[in-house]
């Protein structure tokens, strides 16, 4: 079977991961893949989804509570999504270093 990886996933509301859930069952059986929770992280979004477990959550990736920023497809960014500061002047600095 194929994998869908690294996903990141926000949870504003416990009500949110319910609805995921459901989402990731229909995905799973359109695709005929399966959603790779080792390498799917869980992101609370609010402090009220901190404080619960979620249903089905096992096998997920946690974002730390004291963590406040995680990586996607290798790429640093903040709870809001907001790329790291130095984000493009690095890549700029990659792509001139190649030129």
């Amino acid at each position: 079977a194929a994998y869908a990886d690294e996903l990141s996933i926000g949870i504003g509301f416990p009500l949110d991961w319910s609805n995921l859930l459901e989402i990731f069952i229909q995905y799973e059986k359109a695709s005929n893949t399966k959603i790779n929770k080792a390498k799917s992280t869980l992101i609370s979004l609010t402090n009220n989804v901190q404080r619960v477990e979620l249903a089905d959550q096992f096998g997920f990736k946690l974002l730390n509570e004291n963590q406040n920023t995680f990586t996607i497809l290798g790429y640093t960014v903040d709870l809001k999504g907001s790329p790291d500061k130095t984000l493009w002047s690095n890549i700029t600095k990659k792509i001139k270093d190649k030129i």
